[in-house]
């Protein structure tokens, strides 16, 4: 195969687009096999370029005004971050990193390029600047329980913030294209299931969490009939993680461990019917990060769940089994989105998790 490498365009103006100063290069790949014909690439050099440009660059490919004879598009910046590389390759447009991701696909001539594995080291974990607190999760709740429009202050009344850092938190939730805002600042889109995903990887609601572990004999329904029946006494509280999401997956559970928020997790703790000693099943016993756990908290039979949201969100954070659950009730809320995501602040979802999960298994 024979590549030549040809510079079309140099363009140093900031005005140009001030995501690529302090300049703009492309260049045009053309690559001919010796059995005839050629392909294209055309090279888009970038100083930055993050998930919300990843839009605009789709709108460019699909201008007539497009040069016909470009058969592809290669991206090049010094750092792409996965949410980035995702999108690019969703899209199938290729792109290289100056940490060592490539992902280049040609049709004709056939060319496939995939190298995951960074110069760098391993990578981090990559997180959403604000998603690591209480404040944040309440707007992330907020964003995803409840359909746009959202403007800024009443999102901070609502939640329980300030306006400034609602401002921020929605600023670089829309640098990393997880919603959209209209022409005076309001919020009129949101990617509900990347959000989920982009903040149970910043964040662990359950797993960081102060938690008690205690065991009780004779399954799901010995352990929770106490709790039902002591009422006020013992709280509000409520079932998260693989049990939970059995009401919604009717799918054998991922462990036998109960998870639920308690209010006052010691009271719980001391009740009689449930020891230290490992005999029976294990509960796991979270103290809330914020009382928002407990909004919108849906019914299987009499034992409370969180909210899709927060339930999906505690799955996605825990380990592999659990979030290959995430992953199924985020397909559950996509299909039933009118079912739990409400329309206006003051109206609940989910009354019942479902007429076939009213007894435990």
């Amino acid at each position: 195969m024979f590549t030549t490498v040809t510079v079309v365009e140099e363009d140093h103006s900031e005005a140009a687009d001030p995501a690529r100063r302090p300049g703009r290069l492309q260049a045009a790949l053309t690559l001919s096999p010796a059995s005839g014909g050629y392909g294209r690439l055309v090279v888009d050099a970038r100083q930055r370029f993050e998930p919300k440009d990843v839009g605009p660059l789709v709108e460019e490919l699909s201008s007539p005004l497009r040069n016909p004879a470009s058969t592809g598009l290669l991206i090049v910046a010094p750092a792409l971050s996965g949410r980035t590389r995702g999108m690019l390759r969703d899209r199938r447009i290729s792109f290289v990193d100056l940490q060592g991701h490539a992902w280049v696909r040609m049709e004709s001539p056939a060319l496939s390029i995939d190298h995951r594995e960074p110069l760098l080291g391993p990578e981090r974990a990559e997180k959403v600047p604000g998603l690591t607190g209480p404040a944040g999760g309440r707007v992330v709740r907020a964003l995803v329980d409840v359909a746009p429009p959202h403007r800024i202050g009443e999102l901070a009344a609502r939640t329980g913030t300030t306006p400034g850092h609602v401002s921020r938190l929605v600023g670089a939730l829309e640098r990393e294209a997880l919603l959209r805002r209209g022409a005076r600042g309001a919020v009129v889109y949101v990617d509900w299931a990347s959000l989920i995903k982009a903040w149970a990887s910043s964040y662990s609601p359950v797993w960081s969490n102060r938690k008690l572990r205690r065991w009780g004999p004779g399954g799901p329904n010995n352990i929770l009939s106490p709790l039902l029946e002591q009422g006020s006494v013992s709280g509000r509280w409520a079932l998260t993680g693989s049990h939970g999401a059995r009401g919604f997956l009717h799918t054998p559970q991922f462990t036998t461990s109960l998870i639920l928020y308690a209010e006052h997790p010691e009271t719980v703790a001391a009740m009689p019917h449930l020891n230290q000693a490992g005999t029976g099943d294990e509960v796991l016993i979270v103290r809330p990060w914020d009382e928002v756990v407990f909004r919108g908290c849906w019914a299987r039979g009499r034992v409370p769940v969180v909210a899709p949201s927060q339930l999906t969100a505690d799955c996605l954070s825990g380990p592999p089994g659990l979030t290959h659950e995430g992953h199924a009730l985020l397909a559950w809320m996509g299909r039933l989105e009118a079912t739990w995501r409400a329309e206006q602040w003051d109206q609940e979802c989910g009354p019942q998790v479902s007429e076939q999960a009213q007894s435990w298994p």
